[in-house]
């Protein structure tokens, strides 16, 4: 149900649904922030509170943390001691992250962080082929 509500600044009225009572309101005319009050009190409140945004979606941090491990692992795969940990940490972070609210997200990491894995395991192989067989940069010849 709509009610009529008045600017504090500017007195300009205001029609409102009653669900944004208590929500911090910017009024268009003089762009004063002000709180829609309760039906029948006496009116706004300005209370200079930042204007209403939308609402953040609580948790997805280790949705988030296993794509940002997945981007790091991508860059450290040419040092295993610093990548295989890495993408341990990330595709963990990544399932757990599934049930949250940016599954996208977590997804995201699992694949990347599962590319990591094979990049620094298949680096991990490379690297004993040639110390084994005496091809190693490293190794003196």
């Amino acid at each position: 149900m709509a009610m009529l509500v008045n600017c504090g600044k500017c007195g300009t009225q205001l029609s409102m649904e009653q669900e944004y009572v208590g929500v911090p309101f910017q009024c268009p005319s003089c762009n004063a922030i002000f709180t829609v009050p309760r039906p029948g009190s006496t009116g706004p409140i300005a209370d200079g509170t930042p204007m209403a945004s939308a609402p953040s979606v609580p948790g997805g941090g280790r949705a988030i943390a296993s794509f940002f491990l997945g981007v790091s692992v991508l860059l450290a795969r040419c040092i295993p001691i610093v990548g295989f940990p890495m993408a341990i940490v990330g595709l963990v972070l990544g399932i757990k992250g599934l049930k949250g609210p940016r599954s996208g997200l977590a997804t995201a990491g699992i694949v990347l962080n599962g590319i990591g894995l094979l990049a620094v395991i298949g680096n991990i192989v490379i690297a004993v082929y040639l110390g084994a067989t005496g091809q190693h940069l490293l190794l003196d010849r």
